[in-house]
Parts: structure tokens; sequence; C-alpha cells
């Protein structure tokens, strides 16, 4: 659920201009409740925000028919109420060489858990690592009990030094859980990535960089 304290965090951040993927799944609050879509989709039109296809079922557990039938009723679900995805976030972190490679056919973009370093994503000369990756790209844990300003500023400045992509993210229950961290260290990677001239972008828009 979108909650006003939550929504009030967004709102900070993409007052900055700064986008947002969602990652969502069918069974989400937000499709049984107005109001809560309308948040969503005002974070959409009006703040550059994306949405992207997670779930809840673990990818590996399902087999190939299966795979692909629960990644077409996502979509078109929520496609048909709300907005069409661009990307897809695997459940759990849980992806296999079979699963990763039918999500990936959807958006070719996917992405799971991981260590906590900035990705490597390479398109050309200024970027630094392999193409292959795209399906299983690594989110940064924003909000995990360890974070610190520090370790942020670490990771942007290797991204930074590195031509490579810093792609953090959280839950909405970390918000809704401890509002005030959350908020201080997002807020803080939004603004130390725009010292060091960070392009900022929706998962969806990551195939496309040249």
């Amino acid at each position: 659920t979108i909650t006003a304290d939550i929504f009030k965090g967004y709102k900070t951040t993409y007052n900055k201009n700064i986008p947002l993927t969602m990652g969502l799944m069918s069974n989400s609050e937000i499709f049984a409740d107005n109001t809560e879509k309308a948040k969503v989709l005002e974070l959409i039109t009006d703040y550059g925000c994306s949405v992207a296809i997670h779930g809840s079922v673990s990818y590996p557990t399902m087999n190939q028919d299966q795979l692909f039938e629960y990644l077409d009723t996502q979509r078109t679900y929520i496609t048909n109420n709300l907005v069409a995805p661009t990307s897809i976030i695997y459940p759990y972190h849980d992806y296999t060489e079979l699963s990763s490679t039918i999500a990936g056919s959807y958006y070719g973009v996917c992405c799971t858990g991981g260590t906590n370093n900035p990705i490597s994503y390479g398109g050309d000369s200024k970027l630094a690592g392999p193409r292959s990756n795209m399906y299983t790209l690594y989110r940064f844990s924003l909000f995990n009990a360890q974070m610190t300003t520090q370790k942020i500023k670490e990771a942007i400045d290797y991204a930074s030094e590195n031509n490579m992509i810093f792609l953090p993210f959280f839950h909405d229950v970390d918000l809704a859980t401890d509002y005030e961290r959350c908020k201080d260290l997002l807020d803080y990677c939004v603004d130390y990535a725009n010292t060091k001239g960070l392009e900022f972008i929706n998962i969806g828009d990551i195939p496309y960089i040249k």
C-alpha cells in the first residue's frame, strides 16, 4: 500500500526529477483501492516513474509453460489496470538460466538481488562489463540494516569512476518500518549521485543505452 507518509517521501524525491521503477504484482493492494491506484498513476504521469512486473511466486519453481503463462497473466493484468510494464524484478531474487531467459524475452532487462556492488553493463567502450547480464542485473539494497551514507558514497564513486550503472532498490515496507532513516538514505543517494553527474533513468530504459 502507498501510505501517506511513503507517498510524501516519494514526492520529496521526485521533486528532484528522479524517476522510480515500481515493482508490482497483480495482487497488490493498489489494484483494489482507487485512491491508492491514483497515487501510483500520479507517480507515473507527473514524476516519470515506470512499472516492472514483480510477482509473488519464485520463478524457478515453475516449468517453462507455467512461467510463460504467469508472466503473460501479470503483464495483461497490470497493463489493463494501470500501465504497461517495461521490465521485470525477480521475486525473492530467485532465478535460473531458464527462468531468466524466459523473463528476459519479455522486456530485455530483469533485475535480481546480489552483492551490494554497482552492476556492470556494456554497450560500447564507455561502459564496463558484458551485455550478457541484462537478464540478471544486480540491485543495490539501499535500506538494509548495515547501510550507511559512506557505503552509498563508495558505491556511487565506484560506478562513476568505472562507467557503471548504480541500481539502488528498496521495498515500501522499509519506508513504513523506519521512514525517517530510509528517507534520509534515499535523499543522500539522490543528492550525492547528482553531484557526480550521474544520469537517472528507469530500469526499462537500460537496454536503450548507447
